[in-house]
């Protein structure tokens, strides 16, 4: 058994997800995606599913036990639900350190169309929503998931948004040159650091939006924006982390994670795959004070993180 330590997981984690830039495909190239790994245990090799072309759904499965302990993770993804769901375990013997990571996420496009049909068009206030409500979660562990192993132990969920038409499975999920902006939700640690790497490799780290720290309780994060233009976008969620010997965690969020979204009022949002419904009510002009405009930096998430158009699905926001 290979013993890896803080700073080499960080290196492997973005290696197992294959992060880095990469040109961006013809067109918008809808995708589900599921993942779970494990390190400092027997068997190492990622469990990795990724459809686009049809994007249907993904899920994985990872147990494994040893001298070391034992490790599991599940990952689902369906974009035609609007629904993420993710589990890790992790039990740790004496002197050993297994980390186990589950990652699942999918991407579309969005395309706003005004009453007559014709492509809408956005001025700079205009705004748009996400909705990403996490319900039935259970999670126990030895201790503060802040207090485990390095201190990295816990969950998250990214929102990364991209240009309209640059967005595929191989595509970096945030950091690229077509990524401009991105939300990042920490669940359960305040201390865990994402970050990306350059294309000289140094390290930066993403700035998070928010924190929530009881994941027992069901969490509704609206995501009001200002996007000037059609987007493609990804959402993401990930959990797991490293123990040291005698601790043990179970973070069990697949009960659901639920993506929405709503456009501006009196105009009908198509998805480029034909099959993600969930379209809400419309966002009022102005949308509020929590409206952000985009213009965040993208990145690649060093932890955790590692077109072709379909006849749209359609929601009419009145």
């Amino acid at each position: 058994m290979k013993i890896r330590t803080r700073s080499s997981l960080i290196a492997l984690a973005i290696s197992a997800l294959g992060l880095g830039l990469r040109p961006a495909p013809a067109d918008t190239i809808p995708y589900t995606s599921a993942l779970s790994y494990a390190y400092n245990t027997d068997d190492d090799t990622p469990q990795s599913v990724t459809h686009s072309d049809p994007a249907t759904a993904s899920s994985v499965t990872l147990g494994q036990g040893g001298d070391y302990g034992s490790v599991g993770g599940f990952a689902s993804a369906d974009l035609s639900t609007g629904q993420l769901k993710v589990r890790a375990t992790d039990a740790a013997q004496t002197g050993y350190n297994p980390y186990v990571q589950t990652n699942a996420s999918f991407g579309d496009g969005f395309r706003t169309f005004g009453p007559g049909g014709s492509p809408f068009s956005w001025s700079p206030d205009t705004g748009a929503r996400f909705t990403l409500d996490l319900t039935g979660s259970k999670v126990s562990s030895s201790g503060s998931l802040a207090d485990l192993g390095y201190g990295q132990a816990g969950a998250y969920i990214l929102l990364s948004i991209f240009k309209p038409g640059t967005l595929g499975p191989d595509s970096s999920v945030v950091g690229d040159p077509n990524n401009v902006a991105y939300f990042l939700y920490l669940l359960g640690n305040p201390n865990q650091q994402l970050g990306y790497v350059d294309p000289s490799h140094n390290l930066h780290l993403l700035s998070p939006t928010a924190y929530y720290g009881d994941l027992t309780q069901d969490i509704h994060i609206t995501q009001d924006f200002q996007p000037g233009g059609d987007f493609d976008w990804v959402v993401l969620m990930g959990a797991g982390g490293g123990l040291n010997g005698g601790q043990s965690y179970d973070m069990d969020l697949s009960h659901t994670l639920t993506v929405g979204y709503s456009g501006p009022a009196g105009t009908t949002t198509e998805s480029v795959s034909g099959i993600f419904h969930n379209f809400g009510a419309a966002v009022p002009e102005p949308a509020g004070v929590a409206m952000l405009a985009i213009g965040l930096g993208g990145a690649l998430a060093a932890r955790y993180l590692a077109g072709r158009r379909a006849p749209g699905s359609s929601g009419e926001a009145g």
